[in-house]
């Protein structure tokens, strides 16, 4: 989603003039860009989940380690899912910030 929504704006702004209305846009852009980061960081979490649901099945001193890999790894996907949802919205709100701007401009 983040990236459609940078390639969206990059394409409904590409004829504009520079102006004041843009850097909405760019904060915008600047959201999404961190929200796609997040999207990265969890995926990469989400493996370490998986690496350490299969250490907690073999049990033993591994499962004790896996489980506490587990338990932090866990806690970090659902941040960073948080964050990339967060993230997304706020981009939205600073685009149509942006966006309403630009049409203010337009019609002045």
């Amino acid at each position: 989603v983040a990236s459609a929504a940078i390639a969206f704006a990059f394409h409904e702004t590409a004829d504009r003039t520079l102006a004041w209305s843009l850097a909405p846009v760019l904060v915008a852009v600047i959201f999404w860009g961190a929200s796609f980061a997040c999207a990265v960081l969890r995926s990469r979490e989400s493996a370490m989940v998986i690496k350490a649901n299969l250490k907690m099945n073999r049990g033993g001193q591994e499962g004790a380690e896996g489980k506490t890999l587990f338990e932090a790894a866990n806690v970090k996907v659902s941040r960073y899912y948080d964050a990339q949802q967060w993230l997304i919205l706020l981009g939205a709100i600073a685009y149509l910030i942006g966006h309403i701007w630009s049409l203010a401009e337009a019609a002045a």
